[in-house]
């Protein structure tokens, strides 16, 4: 009976089962495909030349590929979302960018510009984080955020948008002329 050992992450297998060793490597080749690479910092660490904090990998939508979300390393307080009573573009709940570039677009969205206008470490292309992208903040680095209520740039309806209260961790709507905080995000794509 010949064995087979295995040795990962410091542990190791040693088996006479060909079939099962074979399974083995497959699942460690496949973790290893999915883990992080390892210049990436840990989620809620300043991520150097990124121009922020690491928020963590999300998930690429409709055919896009995954991200990871750089949080901006400061938020500013009191900006209005804008275009009350204005039907926008900006209804994604998973695509901060194409709302951002929809809102600049259009004009009068003081969250949306000041968000686009942030620079940090030679990079331009911050924008308001979407709905689910202000959520996985939460989720990933609550630490970061002040407990108050922050922008999305997910329109409601004409009339109103959707923000994240860091306090509770929910999301709900709230009229567009409301004064909240934002933090801006960019896309770090490996």
């Amino acid at each position: 009976m010949s064995l087979i050992t295995i040795n990962a992450g410091g542990t190791t297998i040693t088996t006479s089962d060909h079939q099962f060793a074979t399974y083995a490597m497959a699942l460690l080749e496949d973790q290893q495909d999915q883990g992080a690479p390892s210049d990436v910092p840990p989620i809620g660490a300043e991520w150097p030349g990124q121009g922020g904090i690491n928020g963590g990998l999300c998930r690429g939508r409709d055919g896009q590929p995954d991200y990871y979300l750089i949080f901006a390393k400061v938020d500013v307080a009191g900006l209005k979302w804008g275009g009350y009573g204005n039907e926008s573009k900006a209804t994604s709940k998973w695509d901060g960018l194409a709302n951002t570039t929809a809102l600049i677009e259009e004009g009068g969205h003081p969250a949306a510009e000041y968000a686009a206008s942030v620079e940090a470490d030679g990079h331009a292309d911050f924008y308001l984080p979407s709905q689910a992208e202000l959520m996985l903040g939460w989720v990933n680095v609550p630490e970061l955020f002040s407990k108050e209520w922050h922008w999305s740039s997910t329109q409601y309806s004409s009339y109103g948008a959707f923000y994240t209260y860091f306090t509770g961790g929910y999301t709900s709507s709230s009229g567009k002329y409301g004064e909240f905080r934002v933090r801006a995000v960019r896309r770090f794509i490996r």
